[in-house]
């Protein structure tokens, strides 16, 4: 059995390269595009959202939410009733 075994001779363009050729090729040619930050970091609510002329959103008075916030239970023991 014989078996082919032959180098690889790399073909020769006859072109010099030069060093700024060969930096050039090392160098990143990756490009994020425009950057706009009003535009890239916004959901689509945000961006289709057409606020209503007039609008004002509802508020709870200050009592109720005192009574909201304030705790509605008794922890342990008895309670005295007089």
């Amino acid at each position: 059995m014989s078996e082919y075994v032959a180098e690889y001779q790399g073909k020769k363009s006859g072109v010099e390269t030069s060093q700024k050729d060969k930096l050039n090729l090392r160098a990143s040619h990756f490009d994020f595009g425009p950057h706009d930050p009003a535009k890239t970091f916004c959901t689509l609510n945000q961006r289709d959202y057409k606020e209503h002329v007039g609008f004002q959103a509802p508020k709870l008075n200050e009592e109720k939410k005192r009574d909201l916030r304030s705790s509605h239970f008794v922890l342990g023991g008895f309670i005295v009733c007089v």
